[in-house]
C-alpha cells in the first residue's frame, strides 16, 4: 500500500502544479504585458484592421514578409501543410 500512496501523492501533486498552478502563473505574467499577450489592435479611420503582433498577410513591399499560412491567414480555418522552407511554392 505504501507504493500506491506514493504514486497517488505524486500524481495529484503534479496534476495540481502543472494543471492549475503553472497555467495560472503564466496567465498572471501575461496580464503584466497586455500588448504582447493579447495583441495590439490597429485602427485605420476608426475601423479595426488587424493586430500588430499576430501574423498577417502583407502585400506592400515596405513590410517584411509575413509567416507563410496554409489557410491564407483565415483565423476561422484550421490547417497545416507539410511544405518546407525550400518548397518551390515559397521560392519566387
Amino acid at each position: 500500500m505504501n507504493h500506491l500512496e506514493m504514486f497517488l501523492g505524486l500524481h495529484f501533486s503534479t496534476l495540481i502544479i502543472f494543471g492549475l498552478l503553472f497555467p495560472l502563473l503564466i496567465w498572471m505574467i501575461a496580464l503584466l504585458f497586455p500588448n504582447q499577450s493579447q495583441g495590439l489592435p490597429l485602427y485605420k479611420d476608426g475601423k479595426l484592421i488587424g493586430y500588430e503582433n499576430i501574423g498577417q498577410k502583407f502585400t506592400d513591399s515596405t513590410y517584411f514578409w509575413g509567416r507563410p499560412s496554409a489557410v491564407d491567414y483565415n483565423a476561422a480555418a484550421t490547417g497545416g501543410s507539410n511544405k518546407g522552407p525550400t518548397n518551390p511554392d515559397y521560392l519566387s
